[in-house]
């Protein structure tokens, strides 16, 4: 039973590899981890094969120590549905809702205390760099690798980006209280794990609709607004046009300064 458990593991985690949904579940940074695992329980699994395949033809190892090696049946029994309790969850247990609805559910990350930081502070200070290189763009394209650096120091430095040109993909999120003409193209932040995201996204003043969810690129002009009673960058769109090509994944990754910040001064 045990080696049938473990060559399970080992086909989840090649089926989740191989349909590229494992980084749904876990951090590009932790696949090598995964994989790694998976090779170790491969091993286990087929020595436990061996031992089996030995003892079914009368093979046994003799120590002369006069301990009894042999595990009884309860504690086989024991170990075997504690490993097999997460590998059921894994086939069986509904998803966690990603997209627009995980948003919905956390609710979107707007780190009020960040945006009221003063620009000289050392939170603030790390971003600065990034601001300026934004600033020296003729078009500001938001890429996946920069999806939060970039959302956060547009929101740090807002004033500074008014009239600046812009293009970000996401899909596309709703908050209950937005105003008609108002939107989020969002992405999931994750640290460690699914569990661990938090959205992220740019505001958007449109008059086009569009689905929640649908994966869209946005380019318009940065402008600064009022929502939910503070101020915020927001997009003034010229475009909204939907992906051919989604991405396969709505998360992103974190960096270490967010990482880092426990929500005061670093």
């Amino acid at each position: 039973m045990q080696a049938a458990i473990f060559a399970l593991f080992v086909l989840a985690i090649a089926w989740l590899i191989r349909t590229e949904s494992l980084t749904e579940y876990i951090a590009p940074r932790m696949v090598i981890f995964v994989q790694c695992a998976a090779v170790l329980l491969a091993i286990l699994a087929f020595v436990r094969i061996v031992s089996l395949w030995g003892e079914s033809r009368g093979w046994a190892v003799a120590c002369a120590c006069g301990m009894a090696h042999g595990a009884s049946r309860w504690r086989i029994v024991l170990l075997s549905v504690v490993l097999a309790i997460p590998l059921m969850f894994t086939y069986f247990a509904s998803q966690e809702p990603i997209g627009s609805a995980m948003v919905l559910r956390k609710g979107l990350f707007v780190d009020k205390q960040a945006r009221q930081l003063p620009i000289d502070d050392p939170y603030a200070k790390q971003y600065a760099p990034l601001a300026q290189q934004l600033l020296d763009l003729p078009r500001i394209v938001v890429t996946e690798e920069q999806f939060v650096d970039t959302s956060i120091a547009v929101d740090l430095f807002r004033s500074q980006f008014v009239g600046k040109s812009i293009e970000v993909s996401g899909f596309v999120h709703r908050e209950p209280d937005m105003p008609a003409h108002m939107l989020v193209v969002a992405r999931l932040a994750m640290a460690c794990c699914a569990a661990d995201a938090l959205p992220y996204g740019f505001l958007v003043s449109t008059t086009q609709t569009h689905d929640p969810d649908t994966w869209v690129t946005v380019t318009g002009t940065m402008r600064i607004g009022t929502y939910r009673g503070d101020a915020i960058a927001y997009i003034d769109a010229q475009s909204i046009v939907p992906m051919t090509n989604p991405p396969k994944s709505p998360f992103v990754q974190t960096n270490d300064r967010m990482d880092a910040w426990d929500g005061g001064a670093l």
